[in-house]
This record gives C-alpha cells, structure tokens and sequence, in this order.
C-alpha cells in the first residue's frame, strides 16, 4: 500500500493532513494542487483604501486632555494589545476604528495579525512533508531536533512501536478549514461582528483588517535559510497559462506550492527506489528550512543581492522530470489540461466581491444578521493571535 504524506511545522509543533481530489489514488502527491502549502506562507496585501485612512497621521502622544486619547501612547498600545484571551480580535479592531489615532497605533499588531496569525500561518516556520512510514530517526535534525526525537521515542516506548505515523507523535493535527482565514463573508464570527456595525464603519473594518492577493506578475516564493526563490511567472508557462492570477494560480495543476514540494518531500521508506516519489524525495534539500512567498516589489535586493539564487530553472526542470516519470509521452496532455481547483474555499479572501456581500439592502442585512445569529448561538468562536510579533519582517 502507498504510504501516506503529512505536512509538518516543526516550528509550531502542527500538522496538516494531505487530502487528494479523490479518497484513493495511485498517483504520488506531487501530481494534486496543494493550495493549503502556497495560503499557509503567502505574504497578503491589506486592502488598498487602508492607506487613505492612514493619510494625515496625529501627532504622537496625547491628543485629548481627558479621555481615553489624553492617555500616553504606550498606554493606548497596552491596552490595544492586551493579552487577555477573552477579548476576541474583533473587538479590537472595533477599538482601533474609532479615531485615527488608535487605528494609526493599532496598525503594527494588525498588520502581524492579518499576516501571521489570519493568512499566512506557516510562514518562516520550519516544514516539511514527510511520509508516514518514515524512521523519524532519520528525518534532518533541521525539520526534527533531536529533542523531538527523544520526545517520540518516548512516546513511543509508553504507547508501543508503530508501523507507521512514528514520525509525526509530537504534532498537533490541524484542519485547514480552521486555520486559514476565508475572508469576512465566509467566516461566521466576522460576517456578524461587521453586519451589526454602520455602513461606514464596516467599510473601515474591512480597510482596517482585510487581506488581498493582487494580480501582480513578481510573486516569488522564497527559501528564507538558503536565499534561494522561484518565479511564480515561471510555473503559469510551464501550465500554458501565462495570465492566470498570482500567487494563487488557480487554474493551474503547478504552482508554488508544487515547487515547494519539490524541495521539501523526504521519506526514509520507498516503494519503489527507482520511482517518480524516490526522485521527487532525493530533491529535498529544503526540508526543515523557512518559506515565504511574497512579491518583488516587497523584497526588490533578491534580485540585485548576489547572496540570493534565482533557482527557477532548476525547480522547473526537477518537475518537468517528474512529470515524464509518472506519464511518459503524455506528460505535457496531464500537466496542461483544465484542472478544477479543489477546496475552493481556499481561494476565498477578502476581494472586492466579497467585500460588497458586506453592503447588502436593509431587508436582507436583517435577515442574514438573524440567520448568522442563529448559527452562532451555540458557538464559542474566538481568534487569538499566538505568536510574538516584536521585531518582525517580511524576510
């Protein structure tokens, strides 16, 4: 039987199951979209209108002689920032709306928080893919530390040997359907927070908080530890479709996430040692290293600095290869024929069209309110940020 295939972050100590378009398949995983991997470290966008409410910042320090805005501004941030697990990170935000000045101070943790916490949750961690009856022992120290190793080994000495899954006993199983952000009309705890607020001042929450991916053609994913990237530019021709939308590439079987898999894919136990899923496996020198994927625009010396490596041609050529492995002569038919995105969902962010379901006639304002609330009743759905974000940067 085909091993199966997980992505792990050592960083966080979690891990996401691989789905296939179909329960049963004979094909290795490299030949399915994963938009899971390129939605986990993609770098967003705020939306644009959020710079117009930035415009003509106040001054730094107190604005007010009394009130809230006459407090000091590290005191304003404490309070923004406040640690406490029970304020959700819609009240906060609903906060930083109510004056510029706050939306002004509030922007540093919103800006971490709408990248690292909402849309690009694996970003500059640790990962890798690894297969289920892989010898954890034997998996790089960089992806599991030998601290890790000795975590498993005795969890394993308390639960007994295991054919398989010994590698992933210290990661906690995500669901990507929890974990990444779908946008605030997809997503029931937004949508009713940002129904119940004015017109106006929904517009503003959105500016305040919301993601995009702009169709830009420099989307590049990036090997943080050994300043390598590749061209998402690169990947749409391979697929014959040079104007599908980056970094998402919707349309296309490979992506960045397909390239990331080529370099992080590592198993100890192969099926067959001459085969498409070894080749694929002998590639992994990124197994354990930290990715992003961002823009050009955003990290414009990767292309100046000659410490970094266009790797492009490499990765391209290692999956052109893979593809003539596994489908011979009608490789190119495969790789180039429509493909259906599955998990639609994980297309989903806060877009133009999403964002105008936001601003729907009065009459059915109310009755989506009272559905949501209905829904929501026997929820308890809170979004906490998790990771310290002092200091932090986009590479």
């Amino acid at each position: 039987m085909r091993q199966g295939w997980e992505f792990v972050n050592a960083s966080d100590k979690r891990r996401q199951y691989y789905t296939p378009e179909r329960e049963w398949t004979d094909k290795p995983i490299l030949f399915f979209k994963q938009p899971f991997l390129v939605r986990s470290i993609t770098i967003p966008y705020p939306r644009p209108e959020l710079a117009k409410y930035l415009e003509n910042a106040p001054p730094t320090g107190p604005v007010a002689r009394t009130g809230l805005l006459s407090l000091p501004d590290e005191i304003l941030l404490m309070i923004l920032e406040d640690p406490d697990p029970t304020w959700a990170i819609n009240s906060r935000v609903c906060l930083a709306i109510t004056c510029k000045k706050l939306l002004v101070l509030a922007q540093p943790r919103l800006t971490h928080y709408r990248t690292f916490d909402l849309m690009a949750e694996w970003a500059r961690c640790r990962i890798g893919c690894l297969g289920d009856r892989t010898d954890y022992e034997k998996v790089p120290d960089k992806l599991i530390s030998p601290a890790m190793k000795d975590e498993i080994r005795a969890t394993l000495e308390k639960n007994g040997p295991r054919y398989y899954h010994e590698p992933f006993q210290v990661f906690r199983f995500g669901f990507a359907t929890a974990q990444l952000h779908r946008g605030a009309t997809q997503q029931q705890a937004w949508a009713l927070s940002l129904l119940k607020l004015p017109e106006a001042d929904r517009r503003l929450f959105i500016a305040a908080i919301g993601a995009i991916y702009p169709p830009r053609n420099d989307w590049v994913l990036c090997n943080i530890s050994k300043r390598q990237f590749v061209r998402a530019d690169a990947l749409a021709a391979l697929n014959r479709k040079p104007d599908d939308q980056q970094p998402l590439l919707k349309h296309c079987l490979i992506d960045l996430g397909t390239a990331l898999m080529m370099r992080i894919f590592w198993t100890s136990a192969h099926d067959d040692p001459n085969g498409v899923e070894a080749f694929i496996a002998s590639k992994g020198s990124w197994v354990g290293d930290r990715h992003i994927i961002t823009t050009i625009e955003r990290a414009p010396y990767i292309e100046g600095d000659s410490r970094w490596e266009d790797v492009t041609d490499e990765v391209v050529a290692d999956i052109t290869t893979a593809f003539r492995m596994q489908y011979g002569d009608k490789w190119e038919d495969e790789l180039r024929r429509f493909h259906f995105p599955p998990n639609d969902w994980l297309y989903c962010f806060d877009d133009d069209k999403q964002v105008e379901a936001l601003f729907p006639d009065p009459e059915r304002l109310m009755d989506r309110i009272t559905r949501l609330e209905g829904e929501m009743s026997e929820m308890d759905i809170q979004i906490i940020p998790r990771r310290d974000y002092e200091g932090w940067d986009l590479l």
